[in-house]
């Protein structure tokens, strides 16, 4: 990914890396677009599980603020429960089962004010979690 000059006071990058230059930043080497001056997408890397294993999808962001995060599943809130946990940027599949694959998004933001002016830069991230059984039967999103 090359910036072009309109990026270029936004967006920093070191080979495939992708950080922005204000307070949110990504680290991360998956597709990366910027959709308007203040948000930019990750299309994340596929991952793969074995039923009954644990699984854990991060949300690879940091800011300072600190930026919120809210998580969501194929384009519902994230449930939690006994098996599915938040702990600080990550979700915690404890025994992933079929029910778990999916698309999850991840969507930080922060607000911060520089030069007198205020910016919220929202970060989206996208990752795909696939669960395969012992006999590679999977249930792939």
């Amino acid at each position: 990914l090359k910036p072009n000059l309109a990026l270029k006071s936004q967006i920093a990058c070191v080979e495939v890396n992708c950080v922005p230059v204000r307070p949110l930043s990504i680290t991360d080497n998956d597709h990366f677009t910027v959709k308007d001056n203040n948000e930019f997408h990750l299309e994340g890397e596929r991952r793969y599980v074995q039923r009954g294993d644990p699984a854990n999808i991060t949300c690879p962001v940091f800011g300072y603020p600190t930026p919120g995060i809210k998580w969501t599943k194929d384009g519902n809130p994230l449930e939690l429960n006994e098996k599915v946990s938040l702990q600080g940027i990550a979700i915690l599949i404890s025994e992933a089962d079929y029910q778990h694959a999916g698309l999850y998004t991840c969507e930080a933001i922060n607000e911060y004010t520089a030069a007198g002016k205020t910016s919220k830069p929202l970060i989206v991230i996208e990752r795909i979690l696939d669960v395969k059984s012992m006999f590679n039967i999977s249930a792939e999103f």
